[in-house]
This record gives C-alpha cells, structure tokens and sequence, in this order.
C-alpha cells in the first residue's frame, strides 16, 4: 500500500516493483496469508502503482483469462507479466526510455553553447536561485495571528476549553497530533511529546484530558449509594471497556455458590474485553457442587 506510483517512464521503478512482486510470489506457500493477493480487489490496488500502459496490457491478459476460463489472473500470473514487462522497459536499445534518453542527449550541446555565450544571464539565473532558496516566513498563528509562534504554542488557544480547541482542529483540519494540516493523526509521523505528562500529544491538549480521567476515576471510585457493590462493578466494568478495549488482564478470584457461600476457591480469572461469555473449569465446578446442563456454543 505504501509503494509509490510508478512514473510512465520510469523504468528502473518498475524493475524495483516487479522484483518486489516476484519476492512476495515467492513467499506465498509459505505464508498463508498472502493468498489474498489473488482477489481481483487486491490486483486493482497493485495496478494503481503501474503506469497507464502497463495497466493497458495486462487488462488485455485479464480478458482472454475471464473469457478461457472464468476466472481472474491469479496473483503469480501477475507478477510473471510484470517481470516480463520491467527488463523490455529498461531494454538500453529498444525500449521507449532509450529513445528520450538520445532526444535529451541531442539537445545537450545547443543548451552548453548557449549557456556559454550568455555569462549575464548565468549570473542573473545564479542570483534568483539563490533568492529562491531563502526559506519561506512561517505562517500566522490561525487564533491571535502571531507570526512568532504556531497554533500548538499559542497562549490564547491553550487558555480555551477543550470544546472550542476540538472545534477550531476540526474547523481548520489540523491533525491532532501535532496541530498541522495536510494529515491525521492516524498518519501524523511528527507527534507532539506533552511537556506535562510526557505522552504523544500537543501540551495544550492535556489538562482537558487529565480532568476526565480523574473525574472517571472519582466516578469509579465513588459508587451510588444504596447499590455499593453493584455499582462499583458496573463502573469498573465500563472503565474497563472503555480505556482497555482489545486487552486482558489476570487477576486473583474467589469462587463459590450462593447454596454454599461460605466455601470459597482461590483461582485466577481472565478478564477479556473482547469476550461477552463467562467460563470455568469443570473441576471448579465439581467442587462447589454446583449444577450443570450442557450448552453449545
């Protein structure tokens, strides 16, 4: 997914690709996943990185497959046609890079002997590069208009709530990571460090967060009255889920009945967030006494 599009004329790409492809047909026997490769789904995003003409040639090999035998080219036919394809495009006689390549070598020598009769112009095109080099003034701040600092260093946007500052990230699209735009933070590979509590966010997006955890720790901690015991669990519970979600924790139990409650087994429980059944070992279960019907699950 993350391979770049490949030039039209870009040969020495293409070459990369189709070795890259060959590699990845070889694995196939052996890493079962990669079967997916031969869903047609999946070629169309593997065509998008080919230029248009080799997209034109294999459409032509994806008929005749569909009308021979009704089904799409598999996966390693696929590769063998780009690895057949790449050495005709990287051909140094034949092959369509070759002929741009002497088109260029034949304009050399008018451009040198025109270079060198013009040192003026050379100096001139010496002294706008060298303008053009100099690096661009940083934008405004989008809250005070600052041009000394960034969104994310802004005083004024760390003084708002955290309602406005959602509204005015999602308003300008910034990332969340690190307040720029162009991405999100599912992409963001520059993310702030928080100077507060060293985690991988802006510093100005962290007292707003660290108020809803202690108030979810106080509403944890702090069950309803008349319900104690039901009430903590339910709000461990959903603490759980909420912050934890795809993880598991061991923790020490004890087990026992509600005819003998007094009689109690020491064990260790799983506490999947993934699961919405409850299971246990028949030993346990022989021990309590505790009666039984058979289920299928």
């Amino acid at each position: 997914m993350k391979w770049p599009k490949i030039g039209p004329n870009d040969s020495l790409a293409l070459r990369d690709f189709a070795d890259f492809l060959k590699s990845c047909a070889e694995a196939m026997p052996h890493v079962k996943g990669l079967s997916i490769l031969n869903d047609s789904e999946e070629n169309h995003k593997l065509l998008r990185k080919l230029p248009d003409w080799t997209v034109h040639k294999w459409s032509r090999i994806t008929v005749e497959e569909l009308d021979a035998c009704a089904e799409y080219p598999t996966f390693e036919r696929f590769a063998a046609f780009v690895q057949k394809e790449a050495p005709i495009a990287c051909n140094p006689i034949a092959s369509l890079f070759s002929f741009s390549s002497r088109t260029l070598d034949d304009k050399l020598p008018k451009r040198a002997k025109a270079l060198s009769t013009n040192a003026q112009g050379k100096d001139h095109t010496s002294k706008t590069s060298e303008s053009l080099s100099v690096s661009k003034p940083k934008l405004p701040c989008l809250v005070c208009k600052e041009e000394l600092h960034g969104i994310a260093k802004c005083p004024v946007f760390a003084s708002k709530s955290m309602g406005v500052k959602k509204a005015l990230i999602h308003q300008n699209r910034l990332c969340f990571g690190c307040l720029r735009k162009g991405h999100m933070i599912k992409d963001c590979r520059t993310k702030h460090i928080c100077g507060v509590c060293s985690c991988r966010h802006p510093t100005c997006l962290h007292e707003e967060k660290e108020r809803q955890s202690e108030n979810a720790a106080n509403r944890v901690l702090t069950p309803a009255k008349g319900e104690p015991s039901q009430g903590v669990h339910k709000a461990l519970s959903h603490a759980l889920v909420h912050h934890a979600s795809a993880t598991s924790s061991i923790v020490p139990v004890f087990l026992s009945s509600d005819k003998e409650p007094q009689k109690e087994i020491l064990t260790y429980a799983l506490l999947d967030t993934q699961s919405d059944s409850t299971f246990v070992l028949e030993s346990f279960v022989r021990e309590l006494n505790v009666l039984t019907l058979p289920l299928q699950l």
